[in-house]
Order: structure tokens, then C-alpha cells, then sequence
């Protein structure tokens, strides 16, 4: 389960923990398309240039509980709408419907192209091998610069 950021610390936003570290850290809107892949874009491309720490804290809406235990109770109807309505797949088709890139029925075959390949990494994840429980942390740590 989760703990609100009010409640867990002093801080307004998570993007601020970055700071204490002196790494350098902004807040994208996550139910945006564009903004969050224009965002990461400039990111990965300064990286490229000059490697260095980044951190985003890209903002999003959970549309269920976080289990199967927790029904979200503490949610209206009125404000779970609202962010179905602000769906960043709905406003991304819609954008790009409006401006003559993708036909519904093209954004339809690519819907479906995307179900069926994370329909396919689930079948080959479940059906791969358990890894021996001594590789259970490789890469989890970072091991130092490459020389």
C-alpha cells in the first residue's frame, strides 16, 4: 500500500527529494502525452551530451486501488470521470484524429497492436524460467563507471 506524499514527508513534491542530492529534477504531466515524451526526450538527449543524474516526477492519476483489497472508496464517482475524460490515450487519439495524422481506424490497429504485444510479454515472461535465486540482484545495484 501507499502512503500520500502529505503523509510522508515534509516536503510539497517528490521532485524536491532530487534537490538534497543535487541532481537536477521537474515535474511533467503525466497525463500527457507529448509533454512527457518532449520532456524526456530533452532529458535523454542532455545525458547523451554530458552524463549526469535526472530526475522526473511525472504525475499521473490511478484509476483503481492499489490492490485487489483496497476498492477506492475514498474517491467520487464525479472525480474518477474527470480523469477518464483527461485519459492521456483518449486526448492523444483525439489530437491526433484533429490533426489529420491517424485515421480511428488506424489508431484502432495500433490500440490493438499494443494490447497484443504486452498480451505477448506476459505470455513469455509466465512461461520463462525462474532465474537461480543467486542472480536475483544482478542488475539492481550499479557496479561503477565502464573504464
Amino acid at each position: 500500500m501507499g502512503t500520500s506524499v502529505k503523509r510522508s514527508t515534509s516536503l510539497k513534491q517528490i521532485v524536491d527529494r532530487a534537490e538534497g542530492y543535487d541532481i537536477p529534477g521537474e515535474i511533467v504531466d503525466g497525463m500527457n502525452f507529448r509533454e512527457v515524451r518532449d520532456k524526456v526526450a530533452e532529458v535523454a538527449d542532455s545525458i547523451r551530451k554530458e552524463p549526469h543524474p535526472a530526475f522526473l516526477e511525472v504525475r499521473t492519476y490511478r484509476y483503481r486501488g492499489h490492490s485487489m483489497s483496497d476498492p477506492a472508496s475514498y474517491r467520487t464517482k464525479d472525480e474518477l470521470e474527470k480523469y477518464r475524460l483527461d485519459d492521456p490515450i483518449i486526448r492523444l487519439r483525439a489530437q491526433l484524429t484533429r490533426e489529420g495524422k491517424l485515421t480511428n481506424e488506424q489508431f484502432d490497429q495500433l490500440d490493438k497492436r499494443a494490447k497484443q504485444t504486452v498480451l505477448d510479454a506476459v505470455k513469455f515472461a509466465e512461461e520463462s524460467p525462474e532465474l537461480p535465486v543467486e542472480k536475483l540482484y544482478d542488475y539492481v545495484y550499479f557496479n561503477g563507471a565502464k573504464s
